[in-house]
């Protein structure tokens, strides 16, 4: 792979997109290309036909961006030098800064002969670039886990212990779950049961767990439960489908209205986990009292 300036390359293809002829004096003579070299990608777009290469061409040559050239077949020293000219032993870091990979790396072109030490240098830098901070977090978890333990786990095992499952044990957290003025057979309930189940999706999942906890993943098992989930039941005046749910994330609980019916609880539900993203509410029932609306589906059966 190459880089060119805008502007005319100065080459000849075929129909395969081989190179058959260079223009004297040209960019593409400049950068070291040859006869009987196949164009395959340009900007990393492949190239699977001849206009595909004619409307890359005419695109980044009109351009005011360098662009990247990438050939197939084995390139000779002398392209291989001439392509990296410009390139030192230095990279930029992910802070951003330049960093020389050897003892004045800045005055050391990279070349055919010193290519694979090259290599060796940005794979070493890269692997050592976050030592500190690793460092840093393998002493927080000696503080909780002794070293001995953690070489136990393969880091996939430890994710899991450390942050809990991506998908929501559903059973798990029903079971670890106590009811305050209703219960698990009312109605309402089974309601909210059957939402956690089959209408909401693994994100929305961990939005609700974040509006009523404050964390979006469970524990791995009941015994990492500090507390239970606590559903309570939520005292309103009139219509109870005009109320909106209240997380209390402190107590990992929620007030929950008696809702009439699946369709208006799912949308209560979905409407406080997705704009409600405070730590416990502010206000009390009263003053988040919604307008019953008059849509045909909040009064539906589902």
């Amino acid at each position: 792979t190459i880089q060119l300036n805008p502007g005319p390359v100065g080459i000849g293809f075929n129909a395969n997109n081989v190179i058959i002829g260079v223009k004297p004096d040209s960019q593409g003579e400049a950068k070291g290309i040859k006869p009987g070299m196949k164009i395959t990608e340009i900007n990393g777009n492949v190239l699977k036909s001849r206009e595909d290469l004619q409307k890359e061409l005419k695109a980044n040559s009109s351009g005011i961006l360098p662009y990247t050239m990438t050939f197939a077949g084995k390139v000779t020293p002398s392209q291989f030098n001439m392509a990296f000219s410009q390139t030192q032993f230095v990279i930029v870091g992910s802070d951003q800064k330049e960093m020389e990979l050897v003892p004045k790396g800045r005055d050391v072109t990279l070349t055919w002969e010193n290519r694979k030490e090259f290599c060796e240098k940005i794979v070493d830098y890269r692997k050592s670039e976050f030592k500190e901070q690793c460092a840093a977090i393998r002493r927080g978890l000696a503080c909780v886990v002794p070293y001995p333990l953690l070489s136990i786990f393969a880091w996939e095992e430890l994710e899991i212990q450390v942050c809990g499952r991506s998908t929501m044990n559903v059973d798990l957290l029903q079971k670890m779950t106590r009811y305050q003025g209703c219960s698990s057979h009312d109605r309402h309930i089974q309601f909210f049961w059957q939402i956690m189940r089959e209408r909401f999706d693994e994100m929305e999942k961990a939005k609700f767990l974040k509006f009523v906890w404050g964390r979006a993943r469970l524990p791995v098992r009941a015994s990492d439960f500090q507390t239970h989930f606590t559903i309570k039941n939520l005292h309103t005046q009139g219509n109870p489908d005009a109320y909106m749910p209240i997380g209390h994330t402190c107590f990992f609980s929620v007030d929950m209205p008696r809702y009439t019916n699946l369709a208006i609880m799912h949308k209560r539900l979905l409407y406080a986990i997705t704009h409600c993203e405070a730590i416990d509410a502010d206000h009390g029932a009263a003053d988040i009292q919604v307008a019953a609306l008059e849509d045909s589906d909040d009064s539906d059966e589902d």
